[in-house]
């Protein structure tokens, strides 16, 4: 028999022997397989510890007016005031917030996206007409003064290093 913890086609072998549904030829089989195998005799353990804790386990028993009481919260919930509906609420639950946090996480995500996409335009428009950018004379003159000074310099350098 091939090691059913190995082999993943025979896996149900080791639950139906742990929970005692196998056949009694297939478990005599499985018997042989588990005194060569510690890895089978180990879950065979384990799965058998576990079915035992759940056949000791007892439920507590139900009181006869558990249905009374249940339906009876239910009622008084479900007539109470919208705020204390909130207040019973977790922030946690599952929608507590109804539809409100999809919408809000969408329009924050469009509102990072076009400020993201939309260039920064933090330069004044330039209006030519106006007094301010219109030229005076006094600055004609040194724009003037510059470009003779660099005509000057052009000509004051070599003709190897201009070229």
């Amino acid at each position: 028999m091939q090691c059913p913890i190995k082999t993943k086609e025979n896996a149900e072998i080791l639950l139906d022997y742990s929970s005692g549904k196998l056949t009694p030829d297939l478990s005599a089989i499985f018997q042989s397989h588990m005194e060569s195998c510690e890895d089978c005799r180990a879950f065979s353990i384990a799965q058998r510890s576990a079915w035992e804790a759940l056949d000791a386990w007892a439920p507590m028993p139900i009181p006869a007016d558990f249905d009374r009481k249940l339906y009876a919260r239910i009622d008084q919930y479900e007539k109470s005031r919208w705020w204390i509906k909130l207040w019973h609420r977790s922030i946690w639950q599952s929608g507590s917030f109804g539809p409100a946090m999809p919408i809000a996480t969408a329009c924050l995500t469009l509102a990072v996206g076009v400020m993201l996409w939309l260039p920064v335009n933090n330069k004044p428009a330039v209006d030519l007409a106006s007094p301010q950018t219109k030229m005076e004379s006094s600055d004609l003159e040194q724009i003037e003064t510059t470009l003779e000074d660099l005509e000057m310099f052009r000509q004051l350098t070599p003709t190897s290093a201009r070229s």
